[in-house]
């Protein structure tokens, strides 16, 4: 595996192919033959006829989109239920999500589109604009609108005046080291934190030797005052590999670390998040007295279940997973979080006030972050309403 301070090699189109083309080739092929079938089925009920008028034509498209739309809908939901069976195998239900926005987004629209533009159609052409404009910002304008989100989190366990500076990163899902992550990258420089946690989630999908390079030599270029404080996630396939011989990088396994800032005691610890059944107790049970324990997790239900093993708690809490659900609708949120604690807790900084009671919480407070990346795969590598995101903490003493 290639070291970050060696030459990297060019990220070119046949490694954007092996990581990601022929999967979205594939979602394009499928959807653009569903397209077709449907749009035929909409000739059939409405049959072109001699002189038929706009009307007509924009009725059918209309009828080919809401057909569309009941079918893919109807199977991200069927696949949404066999994930869920299946205990969250996300292939099974990103393959028809994935379907679901090509279709419904990109193919049967533009089939509408063509023919409206050529006749100057123009109500014709505002209905099949919309949803491909709609799906043309989820893929190029909202994966790129990085937002740098700035807390505060005062935790009693620290000592009077105390000021820790971390910066929380996750789920890169990389598929390419883009104009994204080195902004991310760059405003990790800039707050220049004490120290960077990283809660997994590094490659989207395949281990690609140039995508590995590049994605290590990222990892390793992160400025921290200390150390990078690193977790595996679901993704990544050898992670291990991902960050072994990486200077300055910790991979807290299930096991922690005591470091002392400026007087402050603390013990950043790390979750297995692959071993079954998981036990965070593992990474805490070396915890010194009066230390602030800092678990790093990449999924937040850790943070709210009893697991098999011994009892543990920590003071705070750090996680992805969520993606802050990817894609966010007005007036209800993410409709997709992949966590058994729900998409309230989808991103944001959370404490007490916000538990709720029916579940068992073994953390203080805890922090999710939306993450840099999208999924991988299948799924469609888009975001809405919920723009990628860097968290810049700093933890304080009590006051008094």
């Amino acid at each position: 595996m290639q070291a970050p301070t060696d030459p990297l090699p060019p990220y070119d189109f046949q490694t954007w192919w092996a990581c990601v083309g022929e999967w979205q080739a594939v979602n394009l092929a499928l959807a653009t033959i569903a397209a077709l079938v449907i749009r035929g089925f909409a000739l059939g009920r409405l049959p072109r006829r001699p002189e038929e008028g706009q009307g007509r034509r924009w009725l059918r498209d209309v009828l080919a989109m809401l057909v569309a739309l009941v079918l893919a809908l109807g199977g991200v939901v069927l696949g949404g239920a066999m994930a869920l069976v299946a205990h969250f195998r996300i292939s099974v239900f990103m393959l028809p999500a994935a379907f679901a926005f090509y279709l419904c987004g990109l193919c049967l629209p533009v089939l509408a589109l063509v023919p409206a533009l050529t006749r100057k159609e123009w109500l014709r052409v505002a209905t099949a604009a919309m949803p491909v404009a709609l799906s043309l910002a989820m893929l190029f304008i909202e994966p790129n609108r990085l937002e740098i989100r700035e807390e505060t989190i005062e935790l009693p366990t620290l000592p009077r005046g105390s000021r820790i500076k971390v910066a929380h990163l996750t789920d890169l899902q990389c598929v390419e080291v883009g104009e994204r992550d080195h902004a991310a990258a760059a405003a990790v420089d800039r707050f220049d934190p004490d120290f960077v946690a990283f809660t997994g989630d590094l490659i989207a999908t395949g281990m690609h030797p140039t995508l590995v390079a590049h994605v290590r030599a990222w990892l390793a270029g992160l400025r921290s005052r200390s150390t990078r404080y690193v977790v595996n996630g679901d993704c990544d396939g050898d992670f291990d590999g991902l960050v072994r011989d990486l200077p300055g990088i910790e991979y807290l396994k299930d096991r922690g670390m005591a470091v002392d800032i400026r007087g402050a005691k603390l013990w950043i610890a790390g979750l297995d998040n692959k071993k079954r059944p998981p036990d965070p107790a593992l990474a805490l049970r070396d915890a010194p007295a009066g230390a602030t324990r800092i678990f790093l997790a990449h999924n937040p239900d850790y943070f709210a279940h009893a697991w098999k093993g011994g009892e543990w708690h920590a003071e705070l809490g750090l996680a992805g997973h969520t993606h802050g659900g990817q894609i966010q609708l007005p007036f209800y949120g993410a409709p997709v979080t992949l966590t058994k604690i729900g998409r309230r807790y989808a991103d944001g900084v959370f404490g007490p006030e916000q538990f709720s009671p029916q579940f068992q919480w073994r953390v203080d407070r805890f922090v999710v972050c939306a993450g840099l990346g999208m999924e991988g795969g299948f799924a469609p590598r888009v975001r809405l309403l919920r723009p990628p995101q860097v968290m810049l903490l700093t933890l304080v003493g009590p006051e008094k």
